[in-house]
């Protein structure tokens, strides 16, 4: 899928990629694909949601750890983005602590 250039593609092939940045199989803690993703010494799933605009972080998730550097990383790949912080109690279920949205999708090929 790449949501930048609104283009999906199925095929039975795998296509041919320039540089991989993190490859992980996706958690099955639910029906949703989430990632584990590193935000400095702490470790949290969240969920990839191609309707939401932005991505975001639960506020309490934020306030337990007490973080104050916000910088993603997936892999070895330091990620750029914008985490907006928000009350998101309602993905504690599901064991996600934020959402990726279309600021991270529009920007990588996934």
């Amino acid at each position: 899928m790449n949501y930048a250039q609104n283009y999906f593609e199925l095929s039975t092939d795998k296509p041919a990629i320039e540089e991989v940045l993190y490859e992980q199989a996706y958690l099955k803690n639910s029906n949703y694909l989430s990632l584990a993703i590193d935000l400095g010494e702490a470790q949290g799933n969240f969920i990839l949601d191609t309707g939401s605009t932005d991505s975001f972080i639960d506020s309490t998730y934020v306030q337990d750890l007490k973080l104050e550097n916000l910088d993603l990383k997936v892999g070895a790949a330091e990620l750029p983005l914008q985490l907006q912080v928000q009350d998101l109690s309602v993905l504690k279920p599901i064991q996600a602590v934020g959402i990726i949205g279309a600021d991270f999708l529009s920007t990588y090929e996934i």
